[in-house]
């Protein structure tokens, strides 16, 4: 079940407290693109966010204007008395805070400048574990998750916009008629003009999918073969083992082995989209087989897991995991199949 937000929690979260201040790029961008995927949150976060700017304002009084601003929002404030037994441990942390962003803004770029960064071939990687958001120079969003790696085309914003796909990425671009954007992977191109979509495509799996979550976008396929998606809807493609990843041009790999449009998972609980779960620290497993999410348990967790019986490795299963640590992912997972598993270190072995 998707965990809701809680204010209580919102406003002693560093990341939280630095997305109010625009004082750490990764920590707003987050924040940014967590509330486009989920809207139903946007309440809570604008309240939070208020009450962490009237706490700051509260423990400042340097001039007139911040004590203005906290009688513009003394109103929230009184409106949620129940936070009353946390304000002295809250506002020490957020004093501590903003004091900290007073003295490190002279030094930290702007949002707009850390935008202007992105440029020539750069690449972005994510270790196991690790989940990474990036602003583009034209403003699009780009949130990549564990394991995964995005380079940036040297003419990225001038006389095109094309960015290269080793991985897991949710992509919330921005609008520009007369330059698409275009994600190159290992199997496929995925060409869009400004919307918000998800690609899996690890280089070393044998399923690849894009899910569109808002807008269009258009599969380009080997031989120029092409595939319109529209909104809630994903292509899924198993990969053929014989495809071969060391073409010089990765966009003319064969990725037509099987083919599926479908409708994109919703978790009936609270109706978010699977595809984007883990964008919000979620692990959701739907209708899959062990081989075929053993890769986001290896990168989820940072381990190397070994499938020795075939018949195991095709045990389906469906599942919602947030937090907990391997051991009690597997042992969850027994529930509904008899297997035995050994943990060494960083290494786990899996067997009937």
């Amino acid at each position: 079940m998707k965990k809701k937000l809680v204010i209580e929690e919102l406003i002693i979260d560093d990341t939280f407290i630095n997305y109010c201040l625009q004082k750490n790029i990764d920590d707003f961008n987050y924040w940014q693109v967590f509330q486009e995927v989920n809207p139903d949150e946007a309440v809570t976060i604008a309240e939070a966010k208020e009450m962490v700017l009237a706490l700051i304002a509260a423990t400042s009084h340097n001039n007139q204007t911040e004590k203005n601003n906290f009688s513009i929002v003394r109103k929230g404030w009184f409106g949620v008395k129940r936070f009353l037994p946390y304000a002295a441990l809250i506002a020490g942390i957020l004093l501590v805070s903003y004091f900290a962003y007073i003295s490190f803004s002279g030094k930290n770029q702007s949002l707009t400048v850390a935008k202007n960064e992105v440029k020539g071939k750069v690449s972005f990687l994510t270790i196991n574990r690790e989940m990474k958001t990036i602003v583009l120079k034209d403003g699009s969003k780009v949130t990549l998750d564990a394991g995964s790696q995005l380079t940036v085309a040297d003419n990225f914003g001038k006389l095109s916009r094309d960015v290269y796909l080793d991985g897991e990425a949710v992509f919330d671009v921005t609008h520009n008629a007369n330059l698409p954007f275009i994600v190159h992977t290992a199997f496929y191109n995925v060409k869009v003009l400004g919307t918000l979509f998800n690609v899996k495509a690890y280089k070393n799996e044998k399923r690849s999918e894009t899910s569109l979550l808002r807008g269009k976008v258009v599969i380009i396929l080997k031989d120029n073969k092409r595939i319109s998606l529209t909104p809630n809807n994903k292509v899924v493609f198993t990969i053929d083992e014989n495809h071969n990843t060391n073409s010089e041009n990765k966009a003319e790999v064969a990725a037509d082995s099987v083919i599926t449009i479908k409708p994109i998972s919703i978790n009936k609980t609270d109706n978010s989209v699977i595809e984007t779960a883990w964008t919000q620290g979620r692990l959701e497993i739907n209708n899959e087989s062990f081989e075929q999410f053993k890769g986001r348990l290896e990168r989820w967790y940072d381990v190397k897991i070994t499938l020795t019986d075939e018949e195991v490795a095709s045990y389906n299963f469906t599942a919602t995991f947030e937090g907990e640590p391997i051991d009690k992912v597997l042992q969850a997972l027994q529930y509904s199949y008899h297997f035995n598993y050994k943990i060494d270190g960083k290494n786990i072995t899996i067997s009937k």
